[in-house]
């Protein structure tokens, strides 16, 4: 039997179909996406070898971790590749060993990191806990993808490594396309940066609207879906990303999915991370996130899905409502609320992304026909909300900026 070897004589077009992925769902059935070699290798140059190491962690079959992985061989770093059901402990004692360069992860993999840290090494004698702390001021990249991180975990991180976590936007369709400087502090924004090298970016109206992207790394098509794949860009050959985005001095300021992260109550339309921005400022707020809850009268509400510090009996949505109006403009305040026990969880995806309509069906369960407040569990609060009265506005800032 022949040794394999590699023929130095194949030469693969750029264009030439390599693989397929799946898109994570969380607007509607997972697609097939088709990407070509130059998905791997259109950020690629004749680059040197580049010093470090990239911890992988996350399964090979997510687009994030392949590319990642391959990039990093390409640029002649060292791979280390955990086991997929590597938890924060392996990770932080992985740290603690020295010489993880680059690591990456989504939302829900940076809190967990942060929780373990909290719960478990930062009460150790410094001695002890300064192994864990040089491990992660070692690290030269940091990013973080799949959702916005709240300030409080920016925050954290920020105060470990003494420069901010990098918030990378992009898609299964496109790759990475947009970045945060390790220069810049976005704390209290929910930035996604500037676009990265080669990519082109558009707002449907100036510097607000739908985000469209041009990148190397686009897709090819959906698998056996020519329909979407034609509805997927507009005529000048832009991705049409779904995502509702404002420009600031350069910087894109991402305000949610288009489709699903933009509550529309009594003709007020709220962005769902504007809201769970301002519930991550409460010190007592430990996890948050806001869903539409259907109102026979208004078509939606704003409700808050949170877990506390506090016992579960002291937080009112009374409470809630008066705390969050020094951060949010009235139109805002949400006005239903369900407080998580200790043994629920905010649902997920397998990207870290919140599975917001499974979170509706759980939490805040009604007739899909006929949808009431009324039936909703004995858990849930509700406020006795009056369109009028309440999103009439009280002081200058409390519209927001709505008409």
């Amino acid at each position: 039997m022949e040794k394999p070897y590699i023929d130095p004589k194949i030469n693969i077009e750029p264009n030439r179909p390599v693989i397929a992925l799946f898109s994570s769902g969380t607007t509607g059935p997972p697609k097939g996406i088709v990407h070509a070699l130059r998905y791997f290798t259109a950020h690629m140059g004749p680059l040197p070898q580049e010093p470090g190491m990239a911890l992988s962690h996350r399964p090979m079959q997510y687009g994030a971790s392949l590319t990642a992985a391959v990039n990093a061989i390409l640029r002649g770093m060292q791979l280390e590749i955990l086991t997929p059901d590597a938890g924060p402990y392996q990770i932080w004692e992985r740290l603690r060993q020295g010489g993880v360069t680059n690591l990456a992860g989504s939302v829900g993999f940076w809190v967990g990191l942060m929780e373990y840290f909290e719960q478990n090494l930062d009460g150790l004698p410094e001695e002890a806990k300064m192994p864990y702390t040089d491990g992660v001021r070692s690290l030269r990249v940091a990013n973080c993808s799949g959702a916005m991180a709240m300030p409080t975990t920016k925050r954290f991180w920020k105060s470990m490594r003494g420069q901010p976590l990098q918030m990378v936007w992009g898609s299964t369709e496109s790759s990475i396309g947009l970045k945060t400087g390790s220069d810049l502090d976005f704390i209290d924004s929910n930035a996604i940066g500037k676009p990265i090298s080669n990519v082109e970016v558009k707002l449907s109206e100036g510097d607000h609207g739908e985000m469209k992207v041009k990148t190397p790394t686009m897709f090819l098509r959906y698998w056996n879906n020519e329909r979407a794949t034609r509805e997927a860009f507009d005529e000048e050959g832009f991705y049409r990303t779904g995502d509702l985005v404002h420009r600031v001095d350069g910087d894109y300021i991402i305000q949610g999915r288009a489709a699903t992260d933009i509550i529309n109550c009594a003709g007020v339309k709220t962005p769902i991370l504007d809201v769970e921005t301002g519930l991550s400022k409460l010190e007592y707020i430990s996890e948050a996130c806001v869903l539409p809850v259907k109102d026979p009268k208004t078509g939606n509400r704003v409700a808050a899905l949170v877990r506390t510090r506090l016992d579960r009996s002291q937080l009112t949505l009374q409470v809630l409502r008066k705390d969050l109006a020094s951060h949010l403009p009235a139109f805002q305040l949400p006005t239903v609320l369900r407080v998580l026990g200790d043994q629920e969880h905010i649902p997920r995806t397998i990207s870290g992304k919140v599975a917001r309509q499974e979170a509706n069906t759980l939490y805040f369960p009604q007739n899909a026909v006929d949808p009431s407040l009324e039936n909703l569990p004995q858990e849930v609060q509700l406020d006795n909300f009056d369109p009028k009265a309440q999103l009439r506005s009280r002081r200058m800032w409390d519209t927001g900026g709505v008409q």
